[in-house]
């Protein structure tokens, strides 16, 4: 049941653009979703995302330990920190679409700190964790290559997915909005979300909750990417697992 780095090599590339998509995206995302659709204030809608980013480091920093001093295997941390990531993602989808009866009284739900946590720890257990498989797939020789070809890929993933996102949102909200607010108005919402607030009570209602479907259709998405991660995880399965202190050479003579 061994893989050769020959195979080994292309699906640890594959999960790195998978699990780098929702990422980007997710980071850029949380904080213009709680600018459009509860008017936080650019600062306060930063200050939101702490949850993600204080756990990520963390889970990185845990995760490399395991890796390195208790000789875990990567595939092992990759794996949890996939199911982590999928599960975080998807539970915003369960995010209300605008618990508000009122333009005054929005209030972001207490729960979406908890699923932004559950990403972070996602996203540090395998963002780096990855890097780690080049040292154990491929010789001392093509390592540069394979540790830039698994930064890259990751990267594109995060790109693919921001450009993504940012089209289903913008067909979802210029299909929407022209049939209730006039283009000038139109206009200056698309160059500032902060143009919410300057719109009648029941307007910035009908306004952020056509915001908030889009990002929940962005959510979906993007749990339907964190989906194909962890089935790409997978296919980094192998027995016996490859641990930090074996080489590609004495890996593939237990195989």
């Amino acid at each position: 049941m061994g893989q050769g780095a020959g195979l080994l090599a292309p699906f640890a590339q594959s999960s790195s653009f998978f699990i780098g998509f929702p990422f980007t995206a997710i980071v850029v995302n949380i904080p213009q979703s709680l600018q459009a659709v509860y008017g936080y204030s650019p600062q306060k809608a930063g200050i939101a995302l702490l949850p993600l980013l204080l756990l990520s480091p963390v889970a990185t920093a845990v995760s490399g330990y395991l890796t390195s001093s208790r000789n875990i295997p990567p595939v092992y941390v990759i794996l949890v920190g996939s199911v982590f990531q999928l599960i975080g993602v998807g539970l915003t989808c369960l995010l209300p679409i605008l618990p508000i009866k009122g333009a005054d009284d929005a209030h972001v739900p207490a729960s979406q700190y908890g699923f932004e946590a559950i990403m972070g720890i996602g996203f540090g257990s395998t963002l780096s964790t990855i890097l780690t498989l080049a040292p154990l797939v491929v010789d001392s020789t093509d390592l540069p290559v394979m540790m830039g070809a698994l930064t890259q890929v990751r990267v594109l993933g995060g790109t693919i997915s921001l450009a993504v996102c940012s089209t289903l949102l913008n067909n979802h909200v210029e299909s929407r909005l022209p049939s209730l607010l006039d283009p000038s108005r139109v206009t200056e919402i698309s160059e500032s979300l902060s143009a919410i607030q300057n719109l009648p009570s029941e307007e910035q209602i009908a306004v952020r909750r056509i915001y908030a479907e889009g990002y929940n259709k962005q959510n979906i998405l993007l749990t339907a990417f964190s989906g194909i991660a962890f089935i790409s995880c997978l296919l980094l399965w192998e027995r016996p697992p490859r641990r930090p202190t074996s080489t590609p050479a004495e890996v593939a003579s237990k195989s």
